[in-house]
């Protein structure tokens, strides 16, 4: 779909005859087989004649019905209501823009609030744990014993010098 000028398409709304268009058909000599719009103003001077989309125009039915449904079209898209389509297009725009910005600013606040309890991590103490066969006084279950361990937040010691480990990812260990 090609882009479309929204700012050309505002100005000839608003240079376009204002008001709501109405649609009728024709009765006279002149303009019985046609579809009129129209806005009542003193006098009567059509907008838009479509030939042919008057219901008993004795044009060819698959015709006649596509000229009506055009007839039908233009009326309903009136300056008034592109207008007001454009102004709905107008304020999601700006909603998206601000939504936009505070989801920005939420963001950077979150990333300073991590980095912060980022560079925090180190000085702090954890708890450590003992290895998963401690906890058999709780269950005799080893894996149920190491899931415990996990969910109350305790560190796992696997074998070797826990606090070189410790030391090495930068957390104090006692």
């Amino acid at each position: 779909m090609s882009q479309i000028d929204y700012q050309a398409l505002r100005a000839k709304a608003e240079k376009a005859t204002c008001g709501e268009w109405s649609l009728e058909y024709g009765e006279g000599r002149f303009d019985g087989d046609d579809a009129l719009i129209h806005r009542e103003v003193a006098g009567y001077i059509p907008i838009c004649r479509i030939e042919g989309a008057h219901p008993e125009s004795g044009f060819d039915e698959d015709f006649q019905m596509e000229q009506q449904a055009n007839a039908e079209f233009i009326a309903a898209a009136n300056p008034a209501t592109v207008l007001a389509l454009l102004d709905e297009l107008e304020a999601k725009d700006s909603s998206i823009s601000t939504q936009q910005h505070e989801i920005r600013t939420l963001l950077n606040a979150l990333e300073q609030a991590t980095e912060k309890r980022n560079s925090d991590i180190p000085g702090q103490k954890r708890l450590i744990g003992w290895r998963a066969s401690d906890y058999t006084d709780e269950t005799s279950d080893p894996e149920l014993a190491k899931n415990w361990a996990a969910a109350i937040g305790v560190l796992p010691i696997f074998e070797g010098d826990v606090n070189t480990k410790l030391s090495a990812a930068g957390i104090k260990g006692e």
